[in-house]
Parts: C-alpha cells; structure tokens; sequence
C-alpha cells in the first residue's frame, strides 16, 4: 500500500476565524476534553471517542452481566447486556488542532477537492498551497515558547468492533474518514484553549467561501 502525503490543507471556519487565521496568523487549539464534551452534546466537531486508548464491544451473546451496588438496601443488582461499549480514556491532557488534508495518491487529475460533508463544519475556507512552509511557522512559534508538538494525518478505524486496543491521539472512529484529517497534537497541563500566533499567512495560503470548494478541481502533473 502506497503511503499517504499530504499536498494541500483546509482549513474550515466561520468569516471571522479564517480572516484572522490568513491575517494574523493566529490558530485555536482545542481541549481533548472540550472535544469528548462536544461529542456528548452532539455538536459539530465533537467527538465522544477522542482520547479513547481501547473499546470492548459487548454483544447479547456474550452473556455478559452489569451488577451495580443498592448503597440503601447493600444488595446487589444484576442486569444482562444485550449490548454495551466499554472504553478506556488516556489521562492525559493536551490541546489539538485539526485541518482537512488533501492527499496523494487519492486525489486523481481534476478531482473535486472536498467532501460535501465539510460544509458544516464553517461558511469560510482557508487553501494553504505551502503546508512545509505551513508547519515550519507552527514549529517555530512552539519552540519559541517550548511547547512540544507533534503532528501526522489521521487513521482511521472500525469502533464496532469486538475489540479495539492500542489507540492514539491519532486515531479516530471511521464515521469520521469524511474530515480527512491531519492532526497537530500539544501536550498541555491545563485543560484551555491554547492560542498560536505564526503570523500572516498570505504569501502561502488564500481564502475562499466554503461552497466555492465544491466547484473547484485540482489537476497534479
């Protein structure tokens, strides 16, 4: 299997956002458990498994049995699971930024650029046509203020399977293959947004409204 290389990058937003991001280069990173709250709540750009590490699937034919403790009477209450999710969550803390990557070799000569399903995810598109120059911004702002970062696109993998072991940061549920995502990943003590200001970006990257994307092609030579 060929590997994947990330030649362009997205970025989706409201007009406000990715005014500010073309700019004055300035990129939000997101809390993990911002992310996993969001999920919950069913929100865009949430996801209820971030930070997952493994999932146990528990189906009726297992025969597998749920007792919860009755702390008012002290005796125990035995219910049988018909089906159930059990997952293990990291304990670490640390800040995300995601960006819809176009990579080779899926995008083929003239190909639409991006998923129909990214619409929701902002009215506005930031186009980086430099993604090195991109990511040597991102670096230089982290080592200037001695921030670990670490970086790489997404795979992705099934969650309704009997078992799923050894999960990343970098891995997330296939319902989600739709983002195409290259992930930047900062370990961070403190659960708040982190705030990275590489400055503008113009000479690299351009925006457009969203919609416009749908229209575009892309030829590779």
């Amino acid at each position: 299997m060929t590997e994947k290389q990330p030649i362009f990058f997205i970025k989706f937003g409201n007009e406000k956002n990715m005014k500010n991001l073309l700019e004055n280069g300035i990129i939000f990173c997101r809390q993990i458990d911002d992310i996993r709250k969001r999920g919950k709540e069913n929100k865009t750009g949430g996801d209820i498994l971030e930070g997952v590490l493994e999932i146990k699937n528990i189906r009726k034919e297992d025969k597998s049995i749920l007792t919860i403790l009755d702390k008012t009477s002290s005796k125990e209450i035995k219910i049988s699971l018909n089906k159930a999710q059990v997952r293990e969550y990291a304990n670490n803390i640390g800040n995300i930024y995601s960006i819809y990557s176009i990579n080779l070799p899926e995008i083929k000569e003239e190909e639409i650029l991006l998923n129909k399903e990214m619409l929701k995810y902002g009215t506005h598109a930031i186009f980086i046509r430099d993604i090195g120059e991109f990511l040597k911004r991102i670096k230089k702002e982290a080592i200037k203020r001695n921030l670990n970062i670490n970086w790489g696109l997404v795979d992705y993998y099934n969650a309704s399977k009997k078992e799923v072991k050894n999960l990343t940061c970098f891995d997330k549920s296939i319902e989600n293959i739709h983002e195409s995502e290259f992930r930047i990943y900062i370990p961070n003590s403190k659960s708040e947004i982190l705030v990275l200001n590489i400055g503008n970006i113009e000479d690299i990257a351009d925006i457009y409204k969203s919609e416009e994307f749908m229209k575009m092609r892309i030829t590779i030579k």
